[in-house]
């Protein structure tokens, strides 16, 4: 992974909603304008989440097996994190287990099936692959789901929310003129701010993990690709005719 990845910003096309016909509650004659503003980014965290299932026939011994590799997969896996980053149960659930008797035509109850759910939160995003296997090797045998996203947005929400309204104005300016209209002001503005991951780690290889590690003392690949963060800013314009 590129330890840094050229930022690319990139400009949407606008949408313009001119309304003066209909006015407004308040007796106002509204411009609507739209500017959308992306930028594609490095992410900085990585989040992902296993599985520690055990069954047994008696709950005590269920319960047993599965606090046992649970404090051995979270004792493990904090010698590979960061000071910063963080591990926890986000999950506890006990089940029994029936099978159904052909012969007495009923479900019998054979067992106790016990998960308990890991969080990891991580910086160190090019030990995501030893960390999964470390997890994987000491008892975990699901393997839930894996995100990277960036932490830190505000780096750059303010750059795509002032593109994003700089371009809602201009399109706004730029119309109203056409129509020979003249904009006196701003009656609301909304702002929304979101984020998608663009190239996502192979999810084959994580889910593939499960039930095993890797034999061959080989931390499986992880790529973090990119993340796709997205600014999109609404404002009504007031408007009036020139005179």
């Amino acid at each position: 992974m590129n330890k840094f990845l050229p930022i690319i910003l990139s400009l949407l096309v606008s949408s313009i909603f001119f309304n003066i016909p209909a006015k407004a509650e308040n007796n106002l004659n509204i411009l609507s304008s739209s500017g959308t503003a992306s930028i594609y980014a490095e992410p900085d965290t990585a989040i992902f989440s296993f599985a520690i299932e055990t069954e047994n026939k008696f709950l005590t011994q269920a319960l047993q097996e599965n606090t046992n590799k649970a404090q051995k997969v979270m004792f493990e896996i904090k010698k590979l994190i960061g000071k910063d980053d963080s591990i926890k149960t986000t999950g506890f659930n006990v089940n029994p287990i029936y099978n159904y008797d052909n012969k007495e035509r009923k479900s019998i109850l054979s067992g106790y099936r016990v998960t308990n759910r890991i969080s990891v939160k991580t910086k160190k995003l090019s030990d995501a692959g030893k960390i999964i296997d470390t997890a994987i090797k000491n008892g975990a045998n699901k393997a839930d789901d894996l995100d990277f996203m960036i932490e830190n947005k505000e780096k750059y929400s303010s750059k795509l929310l002032k593109t994003a309204s700089e371009q809602a104005k201009q399109k706004a300016y730029a119309t109203a003129e056409a129509l020979g209209l003249c904009i006196k002001g701003i009656n609301r503005v909304s702002t929304m701010f979101s984020d998608e991951t663009i190239s996502p780690y192979y999810r084959g290889t994580f889910s593939s993990m499960e039930m095993k590690g890797s034999s061959d003392g080989a931390t499986p690949p992880i790529e973090a690709g990119e993340v796709k963060l997205n600014a999109t800013v609404s404002v009504d314009f007031i408007i009036e005719n020139l005179k």
